[in-house]
């Protein structure tokens, strides 16, 4: 088994000297400059919010325009493989805004406004002066219903916030959650199932942010929420204090033992590990532990655990400079 690069960035020898001198990896001045006189002809007079035409496939700042790839930006948990679209399998990120990626042509091949919305950072249309995503800024979460076949988007944070889902069969935006969707801002997400899992991991002193987890069931689309319970002699004593910012924790579900693992922040701002039991009401958070030490020490551990099931195994990957490590059952 070995790491193989799927899709090369863009060749910074065909960037331009004003993207490269901008300050910015995340946005290009040509594509901005395209999308915002495109909103600001497409937008009736003293609009702030609207879209930019066409919606798919159309200009926006993230992308880099002579070759349609995106450009650099935190993807969270924004990136998911759904197997059956495109004839080998595609892989969909939530990050700015929604992109495809078809791995039988090497390219992406479909950028798309989530709910096809953006706003004016200053100013309002004729006149905007600048563009923004409302959606699907920071903390990106993607989740892919194989059975329905669409694409489910929740995002929180400085740009604005909302859960939609993308129908891939009649291109079409509809909420989640409720028409303002779950805030899972800086929660960890796991795929139980046909259940989708987000976690706000505890901290010490904050009365609302006790361990709050939602349960999504993407077949009735009900939500359910609850605060969890800890045993084997966790407490809420473990967990950093709320004034010290973090978005950087990371669940997987352990099909074999029916447990979901949490990798988060201790309250000395080490990495700690916490087995979580879904059979109880609540759910029950306690102390996790390996025979070899632990596999994360990095803070930002999000997106970074993962269950491979053809390994039977829990992938973990620390950072960019170590091996993945893997506990087999």
């Amino acid at each position: 088994m070995s790491w193989a690069i799927e899709c090369m960035p863009s060749s910074r020898s065909q960037m331009s000297a004003a993207y490269l001198a901008n300050g910015s990896s995340t946005y290009s001045p040509e594509s901005l400059a395209t999308a915002l006189a495109k909103f600001n002809t497409d937008n009736g007079a003293g609009a702030t919010t609207g879209t930019v035409t066409p919606v798919q496939n159309g200009p926006f700042y993230d992308e880099i325009p002579f070759d349609s790839k995106p450009t650099a930006r935190h993807t969270y948990q924004a990136m998911v493989f759904a197997p059956d679209i495109g004839a080998s399998g595609s892989v969909f990120m939530g990050a700015r805004r929604l992109w495809r990626y078809d791995l039988a042509s090497g390219r992406w091949v479909m950028r798309r406004l989530v709910n096809d919305q953006v706003r004016a950072l200053g100013g309002s249309a004729p006149n905007a002066l600048g563009l923004i995503e409302i959606h699907a800024a920071e903390a990106a979460f993607t989740a892919y219903d194989e059975v329905r076949r669409r694409v489910l988007v929740s995002a929180s944070g400085s740009a604005g916030a909302g859960a939609f889902t993308f129908d891939l069969q009649s291109e079409s935006w509809s909420p989640w959650s409720g028409s303002y969707g779950l805030n899972y801002n800086h929660a960890a997400q796991a795929r139980v199932g046909r259940k989708l899992v987000a976690l706000n991991p505890p901290v010490s002193d904050q009365s609302v942010a006790v361990g709050r987890y939602w349960v999504h069931d993407l077949d009735t689309g009900s939500t359910v929420a609850a605060n969890l319970q800890f045993a084997g002699g966790l407490s809420l004593s473990d967990f950093p204090s709320g004034g010290a910012f973090y978005d950087g924790a990371a669940m997987v579900y352990v099909p074999p033992i029916n447990r979901l693992w949490l990798v988060t922040r201790r309250s000395n701002g080490s990495m700690f590990w916490v087995q979580i039991d879904p059979t109880t009401t609540p759910w029950t958070a306690s102390p996790l532990s390996f025979p070899n030490s632990s596999p994360i020490e990095q803070r930002l551990a999000i997106g970074r655990v993962q269950w491979i099931e053809g390994l039977r195994a829990v992938l973990a990957w620390d950072h960019c400079f170590t091996g993945a490590k893997f506990f087999r059952f």
